[in-house]
C-alpha cells in the first residue's frame, strides 16, 4: 500500500469514528495535475445517509477524465 492510499484509508477510518458511512478506497476519485499528470489528491463523499452514496456511485460511473478549464 502506497502512502497516498494509506492517508486516504486513515482519513476514511477517522470519518467513520465521527458517524459517517465507510468509504472504501475504490469509491474515491483520484484528481491529477493538468501539466504533468501527477496525482494531487483523492476526492471522496462522506455522508451519514446511504442515498448520498448512491448519488456518488452515479457520479463515478458517468464521469469523464478530468480536463483543464481551457480545453
Amino acid at each position: 500500500m502506497g502512502f497516498p492510499r494509506f492517508l486516504a484509508a486513515e482519513y476514511a477510518q477517522q470519518m467513520q469514528t465521527l458517524g459517517y458511512l465507510a468509504v472504501p478506497f475504490h469509491r474515491m476519485k483520484q484528481i491529477r495535475s493538468d501539466e504533468r499528470n501527477l496525482p494531487l489528491y483523492h476526492l471522496a463523499l462522506f455522508s451519514r445517509n446511504e442515498l448520498a452514496g448512491k448519488y456518488w456511485d452515479q457520479v463515478l460511473k458517468y464521469n469523464t477524465p478530468q480536463r483543464g478549464f481551457w480545453d
